[in-house]
């Protein structure tokens, strides 16, 4: 009778640990679907240096000589390199995450480079909060799986992200906000200047090359523009999410919350894996 008062004690716990694992499986899928969305949007190809480049003669079509379009776009470039370590440090955060909710993902956290000191780049502001945010999740994600992290559990992962992730995926979304209005206001340039090359000549063999160039310019942008809709959207639904694992720390297990947080991972997944 003891030993099998014993057996069914076991089997309790079994159940029980099984079920304290319940409440992190949707956070792991959470967690590997958004290291998979920062990562697509670190490796973007399309940013400030090529913008800058391309607007060097856009915004200058009738040059006198060609030192007038050169682009010394080394601000830029910085910007660039800076958005794409703030990419990775968070997709870093995720891979950390979906270690700790499955030992099993076999997820790197790649290392990432210096953080860019606060200034104008190109026109685009870096804030100190920025940088200071950026350098104390790097630390952070470092750190995260050491001894002391293990006591704490997953509401050092909610803290690091309510007080680090989101508010560094808020300054991305803001950028790419940004980026997005700068390549609306250069297609619209080119609408103005294409039309008024089109009035100026009545030659067709004139006519046919400005059209064709400028659909072609068209078609790049219009697809950049998409790009960075989707990126916004992305960490519009990233934010949405950390707030509701914030708000619901102390309940995982919550039937409402998990529902909601498949919702988010659903619309995450669209972007994490396109077709």
């Amino acid at each position: 009778m003891h030993r099998n008062l014993i057996h069914i004690l076991s089997g309790c716990l079994f159940f029980a640990a099984l079920s304290g694992c319940a409440d992190l499986k949707e956070i792991n899928s959470f967690a590997l679907t958004s290291h998979q969305v920062m990562v697509n949007n670190k490796n973007i190809s399309y940013g400030f240096f090529e913008f800058a480049t391309d607007s060097s003669y856009i915004y200058h079509p009738y040059p006198g000589q060609l030192l007038e379009v050169d682009c010394n776009c080394a601000s830029q470039k910085k910007l660039d390199a800076f958005t794409s370590d703030e990419c990775q440090v968070t997709a870093n955060y995720f891979a950390r995450l979906a270690v700790f909710t499955d030992p099993e993902s076999a997820i790197d956290a790649m290392p990432v480079g210096n953080a860019l000191a606060a200034g104008s780049y190109g026109g685009v502001v870096v804030t100190s909060e920025e940088t200071t945010i950026m350098t104390g999740l790097a630390t952070a994600v470092s750190d995260v799986l050491t001894s002391g992290y293990k006591a704490k559990k997953m509401k050092l992962f909610i803290t690091i992200y309510h007080d680090s992730v989101q508010p560094l995926i808020s300054y991305l979304k803001l950028r790419s906000a940004i980026f997005e209005a700068l390549l609306v206001n250069m297609k619209d340039f080119l609408t103005k200047e294409a039309d008024s090359l089109l009035t100026i000549t009545s030659k067709r063999e004139v006519k046919w090359p400005i059209l064709i160039s400028y659909e072609l310019q068209k078609k790049e942008i219009d697809r950049e523009i998409e790009i960075y809709k989707k990126r916004e959207q992305d960490f519009e639904t990233l934010i949405k999410a950390g707030d509701l694992i914030y708000q619901n720390q102390e309940d995982l297990k919550n039937k409402d919350f998990i529902f909601k947080l498949k919702t988010v991972v659903n619309e995450l997944s669209l972007n994490a894996h396109p077709k």
